[in-house]
């Protein structure tokens, strides 16, 4: 087994693991454990740059629309703070836009144009020979007529690549943006979570000030209760005594009544405190229930950002990195123009060195094509 070899099926199984990782869309609740996005370091790995760029952006795409409604059904969790979101929505919806520009239109338009150039090339030869034959017929006019229409189609092929470069400059642009745009996401999410942090504690103190009132209401409660029943013994004492001493026994009676009276009105406002303050409690622990719930969710959203984020960041390289490659196509196309332009055509004894320069220019521009193309069949196996 070559080295080569053992490159691509390291590439393969690298492959396979970061993309079985990628699972059907969950909305989350409770006790759902969340799902994670995949990112996609592994796929830069095991294959020429120029196949490994295709392929990142390539995985890029194909996984958005999976990947942004994961997070778009964890955002439906979310009831606070809801605001903090809104830009994210749209951002993510950018994401899906991008993703279909480059399935759509950039994508189809590399492949059609790097199939054009290798076919091209590889039926070079095709080319050279009638154009030694007639340059040894010394038929000139059809000689200097194969040529130009070499020279033509090199040009068709030449405008094409640098049309594609400028595409990918563009898709380039607009995954930078979207860069810099989950940036901002991540830091208005993470500023929340701050934020949810300090309530949670902030309710923790208020629950804990709360009990401890409670605590109180009901010792209160409990002291007035034994006043009552010392009040209830008096008025009881009282009425014996009056049977002797009605004077007496009325004066007992009538404080034991009063003070009575008095506790059970105390009592009667302690107990409606005292349901205030449960209620009060069962409300903060369902608000901290919620936002221990909610923080959790944005928690789990700002990792979904990150992983956006440096998901998209390395797409952005391998775009640059794929611009980069198809301006040395254009250069590469270039070269077997110059060498058309700038061959002594009229000398016989050039005429076959002369092609053969060409088509070794135009061999180099085929093994670069197919490098380029190498990307294109390892996505349509594995992706």
């Amino acid at each position: 087994m070559n080295k080569f070899t053992k490159k691509m099926i390291c590439f393969l199984l690298a492959i396979i693991v970061v993309f079985s990782t990628i699972g059907p869309n969950l909305t989350v609740s409770a006790n759902e454990q969340v799902q994670v996005l995949p990112d996609f370091e592994n796929l830069q790995r095991g294959l020429e740059k120029s196949a490994t760029n295709f392929l990142v952006v390539e995985a890029y795409a194909m996984s958005a629309q999976q990947n942004t409604r994961i997070v778009f059904d964890k955002m439906q969790e979310i009831a606070l703070n809801v605001g903090v979101l809104t830009d994210l929505q749209v951002h993510l919806s950018d994401i899906n836009t991008a993703a279909l520009h480059w399935l759509d239109v950039v994508k189809p338009k590399m492949q059609t144009v790097t199939q054009d150039v290798i076919s091209w090339t590889n039926t070079y030869e095709a080319f050279s020979d009638p154009l030694i034959e007639t340059a040894n017929a010394n038929d000139m006019d059809n000689f200097q007529y194969g040529l130009n229409l070499l020279k033509q189609r090199a040009e068709g092929y030449q405008k094409n690549a640098i049309d594609i470069h400028g595409l990918l400059i563009d898709y380039r642009d607009t995954l930078s943006s979207i860069v810099s745009n989950l940036q901002t996401d991540f830091n208005k999410i993470e500023a929340a979570v701050d934020g949810e942090t300090g309530l949670v504690a902030e309710l923790n103190r208020e629950i804990e000030r709360l009990n401890t009132r409670l605590s109180e209401i009901n010792m209160q409660i409990s002291n007035i209760a034994f006043g009552a029943a010392g009040s209830i013994t008096l008025a009881i004492v009282g009425a014996k005594v009056a049977t002797v001493f009605p004077l007496a026994g009325g004066a007992m009676i009538l404080i034991g009544v009063v003070a009575l009276t008095g506790l059970t009105a105390t009592i009667i406002a302690l107990n409606v405190e005292r349901d205030k303050v449960m209620d009060d409690i069962a409300q903060k622990t369902k608000d901290l229930a919620q936002t221990e719930y909610e923080m959790t969710i944005f928690t789990n959203i700002k990792d979904d950002v990150v992983v956006l984020h440096a998901n998209s960041d390395r797409a952005k390289h391998s775009t640059e990195g794929l611009k980069k490659y198809w301006y040395d196509v254009h250069e590469k196309i270039g070269a077997v123009i110059t060498t058309i332009d700038e061959g002594q055509w009229d000398n016989l004894f050039w005429v076959v060195p002369q092609l053969e320069d060409t088509a070794k220019a135009a061999m180099q521009l085929n093994d670069f094509a197919k490098h380029i193309q190498l990307g294109y069949d390892y996505a349509e196996i594995n992706l």
